[in-house]
């Protein structure tokens, strides 16, 4: 029987408990800060996609946009999915053309769920959780040689 999909922040939070070492000590203290940034500011929560990625966006059947591939969603804070994609579309832009197109994505994405300036404001703790994620399951290079 399906399981319903688990809280993203909870996820992590065990991720870095099983973690050894510093990858899951910064984990941690990524969510750690997440967690205190919610003491204080309410964050909208809903549906998490997680894997953005340009094959998730294009049924190949029918040719038409749509996300497919629901392998890996969860629940928690929109601002995570927010900021995965703004990743990844800005991930081979110059930094001008970047910001462009972060805020383009973010308008278009307030246009249909409203997310104030309040939670905006926790960005920053959404890119270092993203990192620290990233960082977690990078995996080692062979002893000797540098990372």
């Amino acid at each position: 029987m399906p399981q319903p999909a688990g809280h993203l922040l909870d996820f992590y939070a065990g991720e870095a408990a099983r973690l050894a070492g510093p990858r899951g000590t910064a984990l941690g203290k990524a969510v750690a800060a997440i967690t205190d940034f919610r003491t204080h500011t309410r964050l909208s929560d809903g549906v998490l996609y997680g894997d953005p990625t340009p094959e998730i966006l294009l049924d190949a059947n029918s040719n038409e946009l749509a996300l497919i591939d629901w392998g890996t969603p969860s629940h928690g804070p929109l601002l995570h999915d927010i900021v995965s994609w703004q990743l990844f579309l800005t991930s081979h832009q110059e930094p001008e053309a970047a910001m462009t197109v972060e805020q383009r994505f973010l308008a278009a994405y307030r246009g249909r769920c409203p997310i104030d300036e309040q939670q905006l404001a926790g960005r920053q703790l959404f890119l270092d959780l993203h990192r620290a994620v990233q960082d977690a399951w990078q995996p080692e290079p062979p002893q000797g040689t540098a990372r």
